[in-house]
């Protein structure tokens, strides 16, 4: 037997027209059962994607925004479907943000109000929400492992309510124990851009597959390498901040970090949160 032949370049899952060609694409469905089943332990029916992609979207995006990749991020790097079990939440989260728990919070909590009265029976209508947050920096600081989740549940007896109506896990990539099953490990090197083991399961060989450089469309081949070089630009605004921060007299680069951040269309409660300025300092440039 041969060998398998090498593509010609390897999409990191981790960006966001990547993760939403995967997880948001019709005829994927298996691909978000495989992964629900995988971090919260039950296999989904009827899986139903309710913010289906597609690329005229970002190029719609990126055009009505002259061009800017973080409209994108800020739109398209979350993924959703409904399931006979519930509903189903999945965002990718590059980099650290002051607010991102809360933010997650909400987003959950405003899904599973959204269910109330939909066919008209009120508090019956409601069903349990699964949300799986894909952390590329570490957040969790008190242990190395990789997989977190979180549950209702009362934590003298440490019991889960009768109907466990509210889930929120969370994979840090760059983590390397802490796995609850051999399956976990293998999405955590599919979404780091790793070789996958001989054995990965069909879904998560299909979602390799799926984004193969050499199964794109042109028009997402060059929307992917516009934003590989737009997310290289802000990795490099961010190491510039950090590196000056060690530094006597930083708050002096600050402002220049914050003006390059500000040209370049990043919002504001980033610029914030990178450059240690305040809201007004920042209005102020």
């Amino acid at each position: 037997m041969g060998k398998l032949k090498t593509t010609q370049k390897r999409v990191k899952a981790t960006g966001d027209l990547a993760f939403k060609k995967v997880f948001g694409s019709v005829g994927n469905e298996d691909i978000i059962a495989g992964l629900v089943n995988d971090f919260f332990g039950f296999e989904p029916t009827g899986v139903v994607i309710t913010n289906p992609y597609d690329i005229k979207v970002y190029d719609k995006i990126l055009k009505d925004s002259g061009g800017d990749f973080t409209k994108l991020s800020q739109t398209l790097n979350d993924v959703g479907a409904e399931i006979i079990n519930g509903s189903f939440i999945a965002e990718m989260q590059m980099n650290k943000q002051k607010l991102f728990l809360a933010r997650t919070l909400y987003y959950v909590f405003s899904r599973y109000c959204a269910n109330y009265a939909r066919n008209g029976n009120k508090y019956d209508d409601l069903r349990p929400v699964y949300s799986l947050n894909i952390l590329c920096e570490t957040w969790f600081d008190m242990d190395e492992c990789a997989v977190k989740l979180f549950h209702l549940y009362d934590e003298y007896d440490n019991i889960k309510m009768p109907i466990d109506y509210l889930s929120v896990a969370f994979l840090e990539i760059e983590k390397t124990t802490g796995y609850r099953n051999k399956h976990q490990e293998c999405w955590k090197r599919f979404f780091l851009g790793e070789d996958l083991p001989p054995d990965v399961p069909v879904y998560i060989r299909k979602a390799e597959k799926y984004i193969d450089f050499a199964n794109l469309g042109k028009e997402e081949r060059r929307m992917i390498s516009l934003e590989e070089k737009a997310r290289a630009d802000y990795e490099s605004v961010i190491s510039t901040a950090k590196d000056d921060g060690r530094e006597e007299g930083a708050r002096l680069r600050s402002f220049d970090i914050a003006r390059n951040m500000i040209d370049k269309g990043y919002p504001a409660s980033e610029i914030e949160v990178i450059t240690g300025l305040s809201e007004e300092e920042i209005k102020s440039l």
